[in-house]
């Protein structure tokens, strides 16, 4: 199995132990350059949500939900929350009226 990280490509031999850190500088790919099956474990520590970057497509991986989302997709924080003060209103007076 060859391992792709920042740093290059490696032939990853039987035995091998592989660490990835958390976020981009982890990055990480496998490929099976043989012919024949190839068998790998994968051990985690997972607690809650994790996120996945994929650097080639620019793309992250949200688990367990399986969700996955486009980076340019980004946007600021405060997108969408504007006129809080108006919305805080809202909700008090229909609050007064029940």
């Amino acid at each position: 199995m060859t391992l792709r990280t920042f740093d290059g490509i490696e032939i990853v031999e039987t035995g091998d132990v592989i660490f990835c850190e958390i976020g981009e500088s982890g990055a990480h790919q496998f490929h099976n350059h043989g012919t024949e099956p190839c068998t790998y474990m994968d051990i985690r520590t997972f607690i809650g949500y994790d996120v996945c970057e994929y650097p080639d497509s620019e793309k992250l991986f949200i688990a367990p939900t399986h969700e996955i989302f486009e980076k340019k997709s980004k946007v600021d924080y405060f997108v969408g929350e504007q006129n809080i003060v108006e919305k805080w209103s809202t909700l008090n007076d229909a609050k007064s009226n029940v």
